[in-house]
């Protein structure tokens, strides 16, 4: 009886004092986690990422472009995509309820609890793809990376130069300094940033820059915090795609009234060719964003960004491929430089997330290892009074 108590104790010791065995786990490595997945599933999902996200942005380009004469409203087509998955979304779900065609599709109740949570990475999502939107209607599709890389030296660069806004920046948000090699690789950007635009080689728009720039810079912390929801807050992926794109339909025409700008055009008839236009981009806006949470689930936040520097290097050169923009020897050797310089800071961010997680695994394992000794001190305590006794 003594015995059996006194095990009892122990463990509930050891649980006090390294958590439970499903909390250790819960800090060890989540590389552990993807190697789990099947490398064909992980392969297949970022092939699926890179070609719906050149698919969306040749085909928001197209529209941009050729309906551009008779098409005022630029933000209508942002709206086009946020409210295409919202309906697609909540359609099916009722579809699939009563023909049951996915098992893993959830039935979707609109709840306005649920959808007040989620707000907060709405308005992240939709400034992104708001703002992607606007930098690629102002800039060629092959400067569009460009662009959106400058977007990247910015925190970094300020937090090397250790000014008060880096001081408290670094504190709030990243705990940390700035490494030599990610502030080289952010100079890196600037100077291939230089190069291929703002020196004249290639077209150059201020406007789709800063653009691009406020993109890239919401849509970092829009990757980071994606994970985090899909953990915490919503468990599924669908149920967070309809919620933050029917959260977006309601955000963005208010940022329309903030900027006065025109989001409808009421009583003004659209030919075929544009509605055309307006449902495909949709479709695949909608499919960017599914595509988007399948890649962080199956990889991780920063694995996503790799990615997609990788996706934008290859959709530069498409871009002056199929839209025949000219590219000098200078224009080309500075897209070089960005794409260089943003695949060096993906690396570095990746050298250390894997540090990180590798001091998580060390001490998750040292905390096991001590609770079993612990276990193992008590247990020969209570013997030896029993011996006593």
């Amino acid at each position: 009886m003594l015995k059996e108590v006194t095990r009892v104790k122990s463990k509930q010791i050891r649980e006090t004092r390294w958590g439970s065995g499903k909390r250790r786990r819960k800090g060890e490595s989540e590389w552990r986690i993807e190697k789990q997945v099947p490398l064909y599933k992980v392969v297949g999902v970022i092939a699926l990422y890179w070609c719906t996200s050149w698919a969306a942005i040749f085909m928001n380009k197209f529209v941009y472009t050729n309906l551009k004469k008779s098409f005022d409203a630029p933000y209508f087509i942002t709206f086009v995509q946020f409210i295409a998955p919202t309906a697609t979304l909540y359609s099916f779900s009722k579809v699939n309820k009563k023909l049951r065609l996915s098992s893993g599709f959830p039935d979707i109740h609109f709840s306005p609890s649920l959808a007040r949570r989620v707000f907060p990475l709405s308005i992240l999502f939709c400034l992104m793809v708001t703002m992607s939107n606007l930098c690629l209607k102002y800039v060629e599709v092959s400067f569009y990376q460009i662009s959106r890389s400058l977007g990247i030296p910015m925190i970094p660069l300020i937090k090397f130069f250790l000014s008060i806004f880096a001081v408290i920046s670094s504190y709030l948000l990243f705990g940390e300094k700035s490494s030599l090699r990610t502030v080289l690789s952010c100079i890196t950007v600037v100077i291939g940033y230089y190069t291929a635009g703002v020196d004249g080689e290639i077209n150059f728009s201020l406007r789709g820059t800063l653009f691009g720039v406020g993109a890239s810079a919401v849509g970092t912390f829009y990757t980071i915090y994606l994970k985090r929801y899909l953990s915490n807050v919503v468990d599924n992926s669908w149920l967070l795609t309809f919620y933050t794109n029917f959260n977006s339909c309601v955000i963005l025409p208010a940022l329309c009234v903030v900027r006065s700008a025109v989001c409808f055009e009421v009583g003004v008839r659209r030919s075929a060719r544009e509605k055309r236009g307006w449902d495909v981009a949709g479709i695949i806006g909608l499919m960017v964003g599914i595509t988007t949470y399948l890649q962080i689930q199956y990889t991780s936040s920063l694995s996503h960004n790799i990615s997609g520097v990788m996706k934008n290097c290859i959709q530069t050169f498409m871009g002056a491929y199929f839209y025949h923009t000219t590219i000098t020897l200078k224009g080309f050797f500075g897209i070089l430089l960005v794409v260089g310089g943003s695949l060096s800071y993906t690396l570095e961010r990746l050298d250390v997330n894997r540090k990180q997680r590798q001091e998580e695994a060390t001490k998750a394992l040292l905390g096991e290892s001590s609770s079993q000794e612990l276990g193992e001190e008590v247990h020969l305590e209570v013997t030896d009074e029993e011996s006593v006794h």
